[in-house]
């Protein structure tokens, strides 16, 4: 009978279904969920990316977003051409020196 009731209430416990989200304070006392938490982005996420520059959300063909802001990773610092894709020491490693300039840290080989 103990395992039975053993096996139901591990049943019945691994069943439950319940969601779980991240609550933070802000500075004006106001409390919220973060949206980033499910997907989403929340408004305080995004203006803090654009104070700091952070205002790529798209880029055009031929190009990729670099450079992702900490807070939410829908913004970018900058688009970069996709040759640019590699660091010096890849280069060097595939026999290729790398490009005099940079896009975000990654390098074009030639």
């Amino acid at each position: 009978m103990r395992l039975f009731l053993l096996i139901v209430s591990g049943f019945l416990f691994s069943a439950a279904n319940t969601s779980a989200g991240v609550r933070f304070i802000v500075e004006n006392g106001e409390s919220y969920y973060n949206d980033n938490w499910f997907g989403g982005s929340s408004t305080i996420s995004n203006s803090r990316c654009e104070e700091k520059g952070y205002s790529v959300t798209k880029c055009d063909e031929g190009f990729y977003p670099a450079s992702p802001c900490p807070y939410d990773h829908n913004f970018y610092k900058e688009c970069c051409p996709e040759e640019y894709s590699y660091s010096k020491d890849e280069c060097y490693t595939m026999g290729k020196t790398p490009g005099t300039f940079s896009c975000s840290g990654l390098y074009a080989c030639y």
